[in-house]
């Protein structure tokens, strides 16, 4: 998005990436960031675990979108002229951790946060979002989503899933996924999501849910290798990138309808941002969402395209906050 939108312009947009402590670092730059419009926090979501949150971070952003230097604050945020005399900005940093962790979990998750991020973020754009997919290994007798409640029923409490991480989006799928089979199953974490399949394909753990692409060892990877098997996929219609798979939704089972998983790519904004131009800046990103760069971009990432503006993204975390709020109190999780 930084490259389409720099051509957009003619502006130069340099990443920088702010990883380490679960997201932390980026999160706080946009939060303590002047509301001038030229400093945005982007998400893109994988189902690693909460380090206190959920996803690998890929940092904040500080961009000048619009030509009018006026319109950004660059007196706020300062820019170095380029010599057409529009501003650039100093640094541009994309990402930062998945929109479940930053925006939904984290709240329901920690009891002592140093903010509120649905207080201190305003949603800008929401681009793309990505679903889960429920696998057991190639060689188990599980062929069905049917199946694997029955064999849950058999174990009778004993089932093993893994995730690629306490809290991660992997885990509060599986755990959401045992209240509505209303079983008892065991979670077993990992430090990633490689050795979770690792193990998955092994037989040490029954099933798992995974991020369909494109993490290193992504699971669409190993199912086309023959080492897994694909039972279902937590969108409520079938993804892209596994067609023939259906969604845990249109199962038919007692307790599924309307189960839905979905990870969020967008932006935000720091609080106070005027309206107007969190507007302008909305329309400028759905527009590079639009192109067919974009659309190449969300196949390898396993995506689809979800385009929705502010308040379009804003009624998306409200829902999925309450969703997920309910898991985590029934499951009993707390990262304190």
């Amino acid at each position: 998005m930084a490259k389409s939108l720099g051509e957009l312009h003619g502006l130069g947009i340099v990443v920088e990436n702010k990883p380490g402590a679960g997201g932390n670092p980026g999160t706080e730059q946009v939060v303590r960031s002047a509301p001038g419009g030229s400093t945005l926090l982007a998400v893109r979501p994988f189902a690693e675990p909460l380090r206190p949150v959920i996803s690998r971070a890929r940092a904040v952003c500080r961009v000048a979108f619009l030509a009018d230097s006026r319109s950004i604050g660059c007196k706020k945020a300062p820019c170095s002229p380029s010599r057409s005399g529009r501003h650039r900005p100093q640094r541009v940093c994309q990402g930062s951790p998945g929109h479940s962790g930053t925006v939904l979990i984290k709240p329901a998750r920690y009891k002592q946060l140093k903010y509120h991020p649905q207080k201190v973020l305003l949603p800008v754009t929401r681009f793309a979002s990505s679903a889960l997919v429920l696998v057991v290994s190639a060689a188990s007798p599980v062929t069905t989503l049917a199946g694997l409640i029955a064999l849950a029923r058999a174990r009778r409490g004993a089932l093993n899933f893994g995730s690629s991480g306490g809290a991660s989006g992997a885990h509060l799928t599986g755990e959401m996924f045992a209240q509505s089979s209303g079983l008892k199953m065991i979670h077993i974490q990992y430090q990633g999501t490689a050795l979770a399949l690792t193990d998955l394909a092994g037989g040490q753990v029954q099933f798992m849910f995974s991020v369909i692409a494109p993490t290193p060892t992504p699971a669409l990877a190993l199912v086309k290798s023959i080492r897994l098997r694909a039972i279902a996929v937590t969108s409520l219609r079938n993804a892209p990138a596994m067609p023939d798979v259906p969604t845990l939704a249109e199962s038919g089972l007692p307790g599924f309808a309307g189960f839905e998983s979905a990870l969020t790519y967008g932006l935000l904004a720091p609080a106070n941002t005027p309206v107007g131009l969190v507007a302008a800046l909305s329309a400028q990103l759905l527009q590079v969402a639009a192109t067919a760069e974009f659309q190449s971009w969300l196949q390898v990432e396993g995506a689809v395209r979800h385009l929705g503006g502010p308040s379009g993204y804003a009624a998306v975390i409200r829902a999925e906050s309450a969703k997920w709020a309910d898991v985590v109190k029934t499951s009993g999780a707390t990262a304190d």
